[in-house]
């Protein structure tokens, strides 16, 4: 299932982005997208860390039948459910983020295609999580001053030629 969340009216990164002069805007919305991707420390690819909540806090109850919880409770004793790991496996979709640039290269467009992108961070049923727009507005400070660092470097790269 993919959901966008468009951040086009944020006005922190319209305001960074007016003051790059255009040839460097390119070059800007690169950083900016690579840096909200993030790498295994920040970003949408960090994965928040693990903490314990029981199935009633996730689910509402916390089994719907008897035969239910026998099937659980057999699947942890051969090892087919391992306690605190999650399924699918979020990690491997956190490290699936990607872009396209589009408008000419003066937008992106972050994606996931991946098949556990959409339960890893927007289900809701693993409490402990950001969703994505929260890890966004986490990452704007961030990835607004790595955007300007970056299109300094390129008008700087082209004054000297």
């Amino acid at each position: 299932m993919l959901r966008r969340q468009p951040i086009r009216n944020l006005e922190e990164v319209q305001a960074v982005l007016r003051e790059v002069p255009r040839g460097a805007m390119k070059v800007a919305i690169i950083a900016f997208t690579e840096y909200i991707i993030g790498d295994k420390h920040h970003g949408l690819s960090h994965d928040d860390p693990y903490r314990q909540t029981t199935r009633k806090a996730v689910y509402g109850r916390t089994f719907y039948s008897d035969a239910q919880r026998k099937y659980v409770m057999a699947a942890i004793k051969d090892g087919r459910i391992k306690i605190g790991q999650r399924s699918p496996d979020p990690t491997r979709a956190s490290l699936a983020y990607g872009y396209d640039i589009t408008k000419g290269g003066y937008g992106a467009t972050i994606k996931n295609e991946s098949p556990g992108a959409y339960w890893s961070r927007e289900w809701g049923g693993w409490k402990n999580w950001r969703s994505t727009l929260q890890v966004i507005k986490a990452n704007l400070k961030g990835a607004s001053r790595h955007a300007l660092s970056e299109a300094n470097k390129y008008m700087k790269s082209r004054i000297k030629k």
